[in-house]
């Protein structure tokens, strides 16, 4: 069945007298303060919106300092091994290397080069010979020589990326004068009580849509819907740390995939989870996290826990976030960017002769930089 099409003018009756209002100054605290992850688990870039509804960003990308062994173990005395394809060019000759992680002291150095074939000189300074693995990963050290010449060049383009903003409105307020003066429980139904809870459902609808939206196809139009990359998308797109396990969350399977996340130079600070790895976060590292309560957060405490690499991560916890499902990313690469004057605004439609008519809306998307070092942990109980 198709979409319908969209036909906001027929259907709320804006013309040339309706007024727009933006009130993301006056909502942005609330909107720090009511929901987890847009309080703590991103950024919410309210002083940096974007100019167009597709917005773009360079990252910065550097050459590797890491090149892998091909899938065939080598002895303790091989002198010669070979690299994946294309990882012959991350060396030179003279470099050392050493196996990453593998409890292995020893140091080679390259001695020749021949497209991904190396020749090495094993036991480098009398460390001691290891057999090498099959697809272990070296860790470069350059060695130069005096008077060495300029080699290749080895510059590096950034990364240009790129999303939509995404159009977000509550439920429309269409009131009549008898409504307003009626009293419910002894609450009257005033629209500004009204537009208070509609600027609720926002935050709410984009906290699902930070985790877990997904990028429309166009960037739309009066007729096509544009929609915007969450989280989940973008580390799943962009060949992020993917992990998926019928097991219980546990430090063992958080520190696999910040493991996979460190060796690609990233130090996470975040973990996003929902309301039912709750009781799995209190499980792990009982006696060492430190818990710290504050006054600005509704309903949970804030929770750190150092993970086997040495960073330590805050954990968010949010109702939004689907069964089963954990994040970890760095916060301050996740951004919330509004368009340009429509982080959140109010319509105030032509009112009709009994009542009045507003609508409070949003338009966003999510900026989320190196996604490839980030981790989505999914299927968890």
């Amino acid at each position: 069945m198709a979409l319908a099409g969209a036909t906001p003018f027929a259907s709320f009756d804006i013309n040339a007298q309706t007024q727009i209002l933006d009130i993301s100054e006056t909502l942005a605290e609330a909107l720090i303060l009511d929901f987890n992850l847009m309080a703590r688990g991103l950024d919410v870039a309210m002083d940096d919106p974007v100019e167009d509804t597709t917005f773009y960003w360079n990252e910065e990308a550097l050459n590797p300092d890491q090149a892998v062994h091909q899938n065939a173990s080598a002895t303790s005395t091989a002198t010669a091994i070979t690299l994946s394809t294309g990882h012959g060019s991350r060396v030179h000759i003279g470099d050392l290397l050493r196996v990453l992680g593998s409890g292995s002291t020893e140091t080679i150095q390259v001695t020749d080069i021949s497209g991904d074939a190396l020749t090495i000189t094993r036991t480098y300074n009398t460390t001691v010979a290891a057999a090498i693995t099959s697809n272990a990963t070296f860790v470069v050290e350059p060695a130069f020589q005096e008077g060495s010449d300029i080699g290749a060049d080895k510059s590096v383009k950034p990364i240009a990326r790129s999303n939509f903003t995404q159009i977000v409105f509550a439920g429309d307020l269409l009131i009549t004068r008898s409504q307003l003066q009626r009293t419910m429980a002894t609450i009257a139904m005033d629209v500004d009580r009204q537009l208070a809870n509609r600027a609720k459902e926002l935050k709410r609808y984009w906290t699902s849509i930070a985790v877990y939206g997904e990028k429309s196809s166009s960037s739309g139009s009066d007729s096509v819907y544009r929609s915007t990359n969450g989280l989940r998308a973008w580390i799943r797109d962009n060949s992020g740390i993917l992990e998926s396990n019928a097991a219980a969350l546990s430090l063992t399977n958080l520190n696999t995939v910040n493991k996979s996340i460190v060796d690609k130079g990233e130090y996470v600070n975040t973990l996003l989870v929902g309301t039912d790895l709750v009781n799995s976060i209190n499980a792990i590292d009982a006696s060492n996290r430190r818990l710290v309560e504050s006054d600005r957060e509704v309903g949970y405490f804030v929770e750190r826990v150092l993970l086997g690499q040495g960073n330590e991560v805050e954990v968010v916890i949010d109702g939004r976030v689907m069964t089963g499902d954990a994040f970890l990313y760095p916060k301050a690469k996740l951004r919330w960017r509004p368009l340009k004057g429509s982080a959140m605004f109010m319509i105030a439609a032509t009112d009709f002769v009994d009542g009045v008519k507003r609508r409070v809306g949003s338009e966003a998307g999510i900026e989320c930089r190196q996604p490839e070092a980030m981790g989505y942990l999914s299927a968890k109980t």
